[in-house]
């Protein structure tokens, strides 16, 4: 999957629960300052981080993410991690 398919799943399903954006692409020394895999998703502009306004929606957020063939992770509080397989 490119960034941009990626982007095209994510950004409506992201409008519709109130997610926005918290991290996105990160160049390798960001993704080391903040703590990021080695491997991470997130140095191929695979992988985002989101805040939910409301934590109630987190949940179908993130099963809305998976049904379309993404991997949700929850974060702390009312963060999750949405990557390709």
């Amino acid at each position: 999957m490119s960034p941009s398919e990626f982007a095209n799943i994510v950004r409506p399903i992201a409008m519709r629960y109130g997610a926005s954006v918290t991290s996105g692409l990160r160049s390798k020394k960001r993704n080391k300052m903040v703590g990021g895999k080695d491997n991470s998703r997130h140095l191929l502009d695979l992988a985002k981080d989101y805040a939910i306004d409301n934590p109630a929606d987190k949940k179908d957020f993130m099963e809305e993410c998976e049904r379309q063939g993404l991997v949700a992770i929850e974060s702390n509080n009312n963060a999750v991690h949405i990557q390709t397989k």
